[in-house]
Formats: structure tokens, C-alpha cells, sequence
């Protein structure tokens, strides 16, 4: 079954809540109707024995009324709410990348993702998910280019990389020994 789309989210919720709302405007009389069906002779004694104790019951039966009546149609509403909110984040999401990408065509967005989530801190983490839109992925973008330092062209890595060439032997003088110059030193010995 194929997922629904944005549109058809919405236009179930605007049912779920035409329904909710008409049945809020009727709600009154459709409890009274309700309770005087419900009522038991136990409910009966209440109101006369103790006003508090059939009060109390009274409320009970609203609000499984309630239940009965709204519960599936008010958490089905709050459902739908939240996946139209996260599809039309998802939305902007994508069409801000999409912005960036025109901007910066060279990006690799999957290394730059990759950054924000394996090597960005969570404080600036958090930083940057306070900007929205294209403003978001430009500031990531600097970061990036700022975590990965100046790209130095393979020339001049090459030659960073070569081990440089030593002298086959230094040339020096030795110390002089104040004790009275022993042979058998290092430096004495050349």
C-alpha cells in the first residue's frame, strides 16, 4: 500500500477536525441523551444519598462518553498533525539542499553530512539547527571547509611527503676535554 501523500494527510485532517467540531457543538445534549439512557438505580440513590459520590460518577460517564465518542478521532487528528508537520519539514529540508547545491555545485553533500553527524561536536550541533533553510547548510558548508583545511594541490603533498637527504657524515670539532683530553673518548676518536 502505497504511503499517502501530503495532500491527502491534510485533507483527512480538515475531515477529523470538521467532524470533531460538530460533534463538539452537540456534545451537550448528545451526553445528556447518554447519561439519561446509562442512568441505573445506583446512580439514582447518589443524587439523593450523596450528592458528591453521584457528581463524581456523573463525570465518570462524561468522559467515557468522551472517550467513546472523540478519543479515536482527536489521537488520529494529533497523528496526522505531526506526520504532515514532519513531511513539510522534510520538504523544506530538501528544497533548501536543493538551494545550496545550485549555490555550491561542488559539494559533496554525503561528506558534508557525514561530518555533521561523525566529527561536528554537539555544541555546534545545536548552533547550526537554530539557522533554517539555506542558511543551515551554508554555515555547515564553512565548517567543512574549515574541519578539512586548505586542499593543497598532489604536487606539493608529494614533495611534503619525500624523505629529505641526510649528510653521509658530519663534519665537526671535537670538545675539548678539560680533564686533559682522554683517547678514549667519542669525540677524540675521529
Amino acid at each position: 500500500m502505497a504511503e499517502p501523500t501530503l495532500q491527502d494527510q491534510e485533507v483527512e485532517l480538515r475531515t477529523l477536525q470538521a467532524e470533531i467540531k460538530q460533534a463538539e457543538q452537540s456534545l451537550e445534549s448528545d451526553f445528556a441523551n447518554y447519561a439519561a439512557q446509562n442512568t441505573t438505580p445506583e446512580l439514582e440513590s447518589l443524587f439523593f444519598d450523596d450528592k458528591a459520590g453521584f457528581v463524581k460518577k456523573l463525570l465518570q460517564m462524561q468522559n467515557q462518553f468522551l472517550q467513546e465518542k472523540l478519543g479515536s478521532k482527536v489521537q488520529r487528528a494529533q497523528e496526522l498533525q505531526g506526520e504532515i508537520t514532519q513531511k513539510r519539514n522534510m520538504q523544506d529540508l530538501e528544497a533548501a539542499k536543493q538551494a545550496f547545491l545550485q549555490q555550491h555545485p561542488d559539494a559533496n553533500m554525503d561528506e558534508i553530512m557525514a561530518f555533521y553527524h561523525e566529527d561536528l561536536p554537539p555544541k555546534y550541533q545545536r548552533q547550526l539547527e537554530s539557522l533554517q533553510g539555506v542558511e543551515f547548510f551554508n554555515a555547515l558548508y564553512e565548517l567543512y571547509k574549515a574541519y578539512k583545511g586548505p586542499q593543497e594541490p598532489p604536487e606539493a603533498q608529494e614533495a611534503q611527503e619525500a624523505p629529505q637527504e641526510l649528510p653521509q657524515r658530519l663534519e665537526g670539532n671535537s670538545a675539548q676535554n678539560p680533564s686533559g683530553g682522554d683517547a678514549s673518548m667519542v669525540m677524540n676518536r675521529f
